[in-house]
C-alpha cells in the first residue's frame, strides 16, 4: 500500500477550486457555499468535494491540450528534443550526460520521440526510488 501523498489531492483541487469558486461570484445562485455570515465546515466540504470533481474535469481538458500539442508537434518532448544542447551550457550538458548514463544505463543524446515517454519513466523510477520524488 502506498503512502499518503498529499500532492495528488493538492494538485486536483486548487486548479478546481479556482474555476468553483469563479463560478459562485460569477452566479449567485450556485453559490449556497458562500455565506455573508461566515464559512460553515459543511459548506467547505461541500466546496472541496465541488473542487476535486472539476479539478478532474480540468486535469482532462489539460490532458487534450497536452495531446493536440503532440500532434502538432509543439509538445514538451518536441521542445525538449529541439536543440538539446541549447537547453544547458556545454559543461553542464556533458554532466547532465554521465549523470543520466549513471541513473537509467542511457545516453541522453541517443532519445528521439519515440523513446522519450520511456527515458522519462526509467528516470522518474531511479528518483522515486531513491526517495527524492
Amino acid at each position: 500500500m502506498s503512502s499518503f501523498d498529499d500532492y495528488e489531492y493538492v494538485g486536483v483541487i486548487v486548479p478546481g477550486a479556482l474555476p468553483t469558486l469563479a463560478a459562485a461570484l460569477l452566479f449567485p445562485e450556485l453559490s449556497s457555499f458562500l455565506h455573508s455570515e461566515g464559512f460553515a465546515l459543511g459548506d467547505f466540504g461541500i466546496f472541496l468535494i465541488i473542487s476535486f470533481v472539476v479539478g478532474h474535469v480540468v486535469q482532462t481538458f489539460g490532458g487534450l491540450i497536452d495531446r493536440a500539442q503532440e500532434i502538432l508537434g509543439v509538445g514538451k518532448a518536441d521542445q525538449a528534443l529541439k536543440n538539446k544542447e541549447n537547453w544547458f551550457g556545454g559543461a553542464q550538458w556533458a554532466e547532465f550526460e554521465s549523470v543520466f548514463a549513471n541513473l537509467v544505463s542511457g545516453n541522453p543524446s541517443s532519445i528521439d520521440k519515440n523513446n522519450y515517454d520511456q527515458a522519462i519513466r526509467a528516470t522518474y523510477a531511479v528518483v522515486r526510488a531513491e526517495g527524492r520524488a
